[in-house]
């Protein structure tokens, strides 16, 4: 790891206020902001492609595109817990600045706190699609079309290096869903630094879907990614050692699906209201969920899948998934008041069109 200059402290103050929305970022100058931004990219630089953890408690955080209000949020809740994000930081923001905003935050979390924070790639993390999503035009628009460039180019040099997949006893978590591999080892040889176009089992790590029709399909969304049922994700899961996935990426999932195999996490809130699908649809796919969908593994056998603080409800505790040693993983729905009051006020308000 380089020796590098690091920003002054009042640069940090600044970067903080303006990631947590507090001060204006367009107040952020290039120089402090290229050399916070190389003193990232040299911690996860250092890390491995597949991170290895053993068993701990934690909480999964899944795409927050530019949400950096539930990051924030995330970061108060659980100042000492784990915290495990899924990816794509950036893109489909209800506000401008938000995509830079919520990059910033993660980035100083992971500064801060490189052994609890843990940041995985998502396939919005990547030189082609975040040339696209807004981010560089964000960026541009904030310090210039040169210079927002610049800054552009080292965040994706970040966004490259991320890890790509966690292990953990009897789950992996990344992104989108398992590629078709036969052994662990090929998603642990999964190289990092490169545009997910040159990898094809990067390209299915990030691009993947879990579905609630069974076999295998070509994914709509990208070439080389694929599309997957049940048994499919069950013998993948067999091939690497592994009982559950928990992944975000796919808009359509219940949040857990599989008999609790399959955890499909979307923490943003502007899918807190989900359109309902086609009437061709499977049930679980034309049922909106509730948003801001995070998981909380106790480190042993228990997952419990949460709504973020909605309606004056705080956390709300929706179902769980018990893993257990010496059997396959089993999932059921929280009864509890909270949970009831959420989901039926969560119903009308989508009714509403809200």
């Amino acid at each position: 790891m380089e020796n590098r200059p690091r920003p002054s402290r009042e640069f940090f103050e600044s970067l903080l206020a303006s990631a947590q929305g507090r001060a204006d970022v367009r107040l952020l100058q290039k120089e402090p902001l290229e050399r916070f931004l190389d003193l990232v990219l040299d911690v996860v630089t250092a890390e491995p492609s597949c991170v290895e953890w053993e068993p701990r408690e934690m909480v999964v955080v899944g795409d927050t595109h530019g949400d950096y209000r539930s990051t924030n949020h995330l970061l108060d809740a659980y100042p000492s817990t784990p915290l495990v994000f899924l990816g794509d930081y950036s893109g489909r923001s209800r506000e401008k600045f938000d995509d830079i905003r919520n990059c910033l935050l993660v980035f100083v979390a992971k500064l801060l706190s490189r052994d609890r924070i843990l940041l995985l790639r998502g396939n919005h993390d990547d030189e082609m699609v975040s040339s696209e999503n807004g981010l560089l035009q964000s960026l541009r628009e904030m310090l210039g079309a040169a210079d927002g460039e610049a800054v552009w180019k080292k965040v994706v040099a970040i966004f490259h290096q991320l890890p790509v997949s966690l292990v953990m006893k009897d789950l992996i978590v990344l992104h989108g869903a398992l590629p078709k591999v036969g052994t662990l080892g090929e998603i642990r040889g999964i190289p990092k630094g490169t545009p997910f176009v040159d990898q094809p089992l990067l390209t299915q790590v990030l691009w993947n879907d879990v579905t609630s029709r069974d076999g295998v399909a070509d994914s709509e969304r990208c070439p080389g990614a694929l599309v997957y049922g049940k048994s499919t994700l069950l013998e993948l899961l067999a091939a690497v050692g592994r009982k559950v996935l928990i992944h975000g990426h796919n808009y359509a999932a219940k949040g857990v699906g599989c008999d609790g195999a399959d955890i499909c996490l979307y923490t943003c809130e502007t899918y807190f209201y989900l359109p309902l699908g086609t009437p061709g649809d499977p049930p679980d796919v034309q049922t909106p969920l509730p948003g801001n969908l995070i998981a909380h593994y106790d480190g042993q056998e228990t997952i419990g899948i949460r709504a973020l603080p909605a309606f004056h409800l705080g956390e709300v505790p929706l179902f769980e998934v018990r893993v257990p040693s010496d059997g396959p993983p089993s999932a059921a729905s929280v009864s509890s008041l909270r949970a009831t009051l959420f989901r039926s006020l969560h119903d009308r308000f989508k009714h509403q069109g809200r």
